[in-house]
């Protein structure tokens, strides 16, 4: 519906791919590249363990710098954690090529998060996708699928 009524492009993203060994994923890349379908595989898990990862040994290293403040000027609110920053595409230059992109789609290992982001970038440049004011010029991505197939997970990683 999306390509064929709305001329819109589609990037299949394989999330949970971290369950295929490489060589299901090549056969899948092989079937996909049959049908004429831009894809890529990705594992939402993979890289949320290396975000837990890395906040865990923050915390921890924050509490070694950090000596402890004497118990009544201790904050004592436990919500006071700070959501990470939101990564954001790495800008594509135009020389940049789809093609060179196209080489690497996390066949042998899933892409991660920044080089899902930089195909993604890349991906909306080759097919010209515009940006949109009404959301700080950024490009839009709709994202589709059935229940449980990791939607949610590939945004909020």
């Amino acid at each position: 519906y999306a390509t064929t009524e709305m001329g819109k492009p589609m990037l299949l993203v394989v999330n949970k791919s971290d369950y295929l060994s490489a060589k299901q994923r090549q056969l899948w890349h092989e079937y996909l590249t049959e049908q004429g379908w831009d894809h890529v595989f990705f594992s939402a898990h993979d890289e949320q363990a290396k975000l837990d990862d890395a906040a865990r040994n923050q915390r921890h290293h924050d509490e070694i710098a950090t000596p402890l403040a004497p118990a009544n000027d201790r904050d004592t609110d436990d919500n006071n954690e700070q959501e990470p920053e939101a990564t954001t595409a790495p800008e594509t230059s135009p020389s940049s090529s789809f093609l060179e992109l196209k080489k690497e789609i996390g066949v042998d290992t899933p892409l991660t998060r920044q080089e899902l982001l930089s195909w993604m970038q890349g991906f909306a440049t080759h097919y010209n996708c515009e940006r949109d004011q009404r959301f700080s010029n950024k490009i839009q991505f709709g994202t589709l699928g059935f229940p449980n197939v990791g939607k949610s997970s590939v945004i909020n990683v």
